[in-house]
């Protein structure tokens, strides 16, 4: 009686862990070679400077499953920066995930009016499964720029109709 129930109880537990969804994850961060920073334009000096926690940017971390485009990526967590034009390392969970899969990232920021959205990367390899996560091998950085303002488009559209018009 008591092999029956056992055995009842141990099936029970084999059918649910195989047809459960897994969990990959998979740990994102800058700060290790090549080491390519998340910078800001100086504001009276040409060039830019790495980012600081001091500066209230906002990082998030946008992925989706396969090999995406940016408008087909959600929003996940946020990256806090530690040291200046670095990220710290931030573990990230990706459900459904199974061995094996394409995964496609992008770091998107805000700073005041400025805008910053990295380059699209792909992770496969370095995602590790319910034994814990792996640890990206990219290091994927990016500078805010100015956005453009319609009102500032709009005024260069509007000097331009004006050019053109005085002079025939």
């Amino acid at each position: 009686m008591k092999k029956h129930i056992l055995s009842g109880i141990l099936g029970l537990v084999l059918t649910t862990a195989t047809t459960a969804h897994g969990q990959g994850a998979i740990i994102i961060g800058n700060e290790q070679p090549p080491f390519n920073q998340v910078l800001v334009p100086q504001a009276s000096l040409p060039g830019s400077r790495p980012v600081t926690s001091a500066d209230g940017a906002v990082l998030d971390l946008w992925y989706g499953e396969g090999v995406l485009s940016a408008n087909q990526l959600a929003q996940g967590p946020s990256l806090l920066i530690g040291d200046p034009g670095f990220y710290n390392d931030t573990v990230v969970l990706l459900p459904g995930w199974t061995p094996g899969e394409t995964w496609t990232f992008q770091i998107r920021g805000t700073l005041g009016p400025l805008i910053g959205t990295s380059i699209l990367w792909t992770e496969s390899t370095d995602i590790g499964g319910v034994g814990g996560p792996g640890q990206s091998h990219n290091s994927i950085g990016l500078t805010f720029v100015p956005e453009p303002s319609a009102f500032a488009i709009g005024s260069l559209a509007a000097a331009g109709l004006a050019f053109f018009r005085r002079r025939s």
